[in-house]
């Protein structure tokens, strides 16, 4: 959509006005208070979604195995200012989401992982675990023009939407993010970086499993099991 579409389509694509931080809004412009209470609020018809399985003994069982890794090195440079064991549920709790969905062992592994690493330099942005992908064999590739990063603390990625309002992307100590982001002198232009020069109208992207981009290019991540309205004119509600 072009830039003369701002404040007139929401959905799960976003309300699109050029600031991320509105992203979350239910059809009746409340902010939902979480990523699912979101999502759900766009089920066409008010339909009930399934609720996805829980995880089996088994695969619990696969899932404490793989977050073990959190007790040895290279993780130990976090300990001292993340205890592992205070997050090992929620390690586990994720490994096993994504082992229930058929995915990929080490893509789940290292998926795990990375959240305790993203809590540990949220906490800690000095501690000594940059190489840790290295050492645990989670090896990360990006696109042209992006480098990857395990603690991206700005409220959002500078991109061709909010370029101009300097106030929208700010440094925060609150967030903490892991991705490929465009490096240095360069935006985010749907999925690539891109001069500054480049930019033009704004798309909302859906892909993958569960990923969302909205025209905001606020980012989240939601497996839902109904129909749901990514884009609708807001005159028309």
């Amino acid at each position: 959509v072009d830039n003369n579409m701002k404040y007139q389509v929401d959905g799960l694509c976003g309300f699109y006005t050029g600031i991320s931080s509105d992203d979350k809004s239910r059809p009746d412009g409340t902010l939902a208070s979480s990523t699912e209470d979101f999502a759900n609020s766009w089920a066409l018809n008010n339909g009930v979604c399934e609720e996805k399985p829980k995880c089996t003994a088994l695969v619990t069982n696969k899932a404490f195995e793989l977050c073990d890794a959190l007790r040895f090195e290279p993780f130990i440079g976090c300990h001292s200012t993340v205890n592992p064991e205070d997050v090992m549920k929620l390690c586990v709790d994720t490994a096993c989401n994504c082992l229930s969905v058929a995915a990929d062992e080490e893509e789940c592994r290292c998926n795990a992982l990375s959240h305790y690493v993203s809590h540990c330099l949220k906490e800690n942005p000095d501690a000594p675990i940059f190489d840790w992908r290295i050492i645990a064999k989670c090896y990360k590739e990006c696109g042209p023009g992006e480098i990857y990063q395990d603690c991206f603390n700005f409220k959002c990625e500078t991109s061709c939407e909010n370029l101009h309002n300097e106030t929208v992307c700010q440094e925060t100590k609150e967030s903490c993010h892991s991705g490929c982001f465009c490096m240095p002198g360069l935006v985010r232009k749907e999925n690539d970086c891109v001069k500054p020069e480049v930019c033009k109208d704004c798309v909302c992207e859906a892909f993958g499993d569960p990923h969302y981009i909205t025209f905001d290019q606020f980012k989240y991540t939601f497996n839902g099991d109904c129909s749901y309205i990514a884009v609708q004119d807001k005159n028309d509600e």
